[in-house]
């Protein structure tokens, strides 16, 4: 009876705490930020929502990056699915059967569609302002709060990413980009693909 209790102490104490093979958040910084650095594709599959505070739009999409270029092809709302945007260091566009659209910022020079490659940037080269673990859904994740306030993307405005990752897989779970008290980004990523 006593083996018993303490193997299922042992599961519990693993479940509770995440089975990260003793790692602390700390720890986990630069293989992660490593990780994303070092990587030559990414595909998800991203549900997001963009509140300009007036009006919320929720939109579901494909995330791939590769070579340094990302590219975002949107899967609803229906009246613009197929949208498909294009993101470099030097460019942005966006093209839905061959118009140019224009989606509007909710911070800075930021649109919803832009969030995304600012949010792997950041992963790879943003300052973490701090980092710690948390169960979110039944899944140990690494949380890092960057603060990018004072870059260009965030003009004049007080902005903070917060990413969940899977602690275990380093691939992302949620991120939020926060502009002031609000939460004006929210990714939920599935069927992420890192190589």
């Amino acid at each position: 009876m006593r083996q018993w209790a303490i193997a299922l102490a042992a599961v519990c104490i693993c479940t509770l705490f995440g089975c990260t093979d003793g790692k602390n958040a700390e720890d986990m910084l630069e293989p992660l930020r490593l990780e994303y650095e070092n990587a030559e594709t990414m595909t998800t599959y991203v549900k997001l929502t963009a509140d300009y505070s007036d009006r919320v739009y929720d939109y579901e999409l494909v995330y791939a990056r590769e070579d340094g270029v990302s590219s975002i092809e949107l899967r609803s709302p229906e009246s613009i699915a197929g949208l498909r945007a294009e993101f470099s260091d030097e460019t942005a566009s966006m093209e839905f059967d061959g118009m140019q659209l224009d989606t509007g910022a909710l911070f800075g020079s930021v649109t919803p569609l832009e969030a995304l490659p600012l949010m792997y940037e950041n992963w790879i080269s943003g300052f973490v302002e701090s980092s710690y673990l948390e169960t979110m859904d039944g899944t140990r994740t690494l949380v890092l709060s960057q603060d990018l306030t004072g870059s260009e993307a965030a003009g004049d405005e007080d902005v903070e990413l917060c990413t969940w990752f899977d602690a275990v897989t380093y691939l992302p779970v949620r991120a939020e980009l926060r502009c002031g008290n609000r939460c004006v980004v929210t990714c939920v990523f599935g069927n992420v693909v890192l190589e």
